[in-house]
């Protein structure tokens, strides 16, 4: 008979069991420097709003955020950036 270690399993199905749900996450924390490196020119999240006109939260929902982003990376918009970067924070939960 072999003996088989699950710890690291277990371990992974309570990430998960916390991850399921809903989540209030910071803006700056789905937009990691490495996030934002990846995927535009720009070396941090602050960099790039500030190229892209942010002044106030209200303007990450205008239309020329998005067309600022659609310029400036693979992106459509923002809420095509934004799904991205909380997958990679969900996936970076789980390490």
């Amino acid at each position: 008979m072999i003996k088989i270690d699950t710890s690291e399993l277990d371990q992974l199905q309570s990430k998960l069991e916390k991850l399921d749900g809903t989540h209030e996450v910071k803006l700056s924390d789905l937009m990691t420097n490495s996030f934002v490196q990846e995927h535009s020119s720009f070396s941090n999240w602050q960099e790039f709003s500030d190229a892209g006109g942010i002044i106030d939260d209200e303007d990450f929902e205008k239309p020329e955020f998005s067309a600022f982003i659609a310029a400036h990376t693979s992106f459509e918009g923002y809420e095509e950036m934004v799904n991205e970067a909380a997958k990679e924070w969900a996936v970076a939960q789980l390490s």
